[in-house]
């Protein structure tokens, strides 16, 4: 194994917002905060 070589990697962090009503929270941080909503 070369020296240069990755045992690991860690891919892109996900953040994880938890509320109580998803849709309300999600139209805030699309509308309010200017988020674009990649998934539900």
């Amino acid at each position: 194994m070369a020296a240069k070589e990755k045992l690991t990697s860690i891919g892109h962090a996900v953040p994880e917002l938890p509320v109580t009503d998803v849709e309300r929270a999600q139209r805030h941080y699309r509308d309010a905060l200017g988020f674009e909503i990649g998934w539900l």
